[in-house]
């Protein structure tokens, strides 16, 4: 997601970030049911699946648009239409550290005058995991682990 800040792409080390996942109607036929949907993002490090961050996923990250009515919840796909969702991820994962503490620094830039240091970091790259259950009578729709890359920027505490 792109910071308001207008830096490039990168993501504060401490602050949440987004993804958009969509599910595609992949049938010949139109989807038409009422849903409330539910399920996770899992944010995961190569190597060590067991180190991960969980979002949970609901009907408020359905990105708006004609196929999707919020009011009555009626979703109309058809045929290889998607349907996205916004989800918010959080950098702080199961181990207690957050994601920059698995990265590598690329620049430190210490501003004394103001007391902090500026870091940048290469981009990490990151697997995701998405599950959704569109209602309780469909069965899961879950995503093989897909790579994706964030690029991290921090500011942190200088005492001169």
């Amino acid at each position: 997601s792109e910071p308001r800040d207008g830096s490039g792409g990168a993501v504060a080390t401490y602050a949440p970030f987004f993804i958009v996942c969509s599910i595609t109607n992949t049938y010949e036929e139109t989807f038409q049911d009422i849903i409330t949907p539910s399920g996770t993002l899992e944010i995961l490090l190569p190597g060590n699946n067991s180190i991960k961050s969980t979002s949970l996923v609901s009907p408020t990250d359905i990105i708006p648009s004609s196929h999707y009515n919020d009011l009555t919840g009626m979703l109309t796909l058809d045929p290889r239409q998607k349907l996205y969702f916004r989800i918010k991820a959080e950098p702080k994962l199961s181990s207690g550290f957050y994601l920059h503490k698995y990265a590598t620094e690329s620049n430190v830039t210490i501003f004394a005058s103001r007391y902090y240091i500026l870091k940048t970091y290469q981009p990490l790259t990151l697997l995701a995991r998405f599950s959704v259950q569109l209602s309780q009578q469909l069965p899961a729709i879950t995503t093989e682990e897909k790579p994706f890359s964030v690029n991290l920027k921090g500011r942190f505490p200088f005492s001169p």
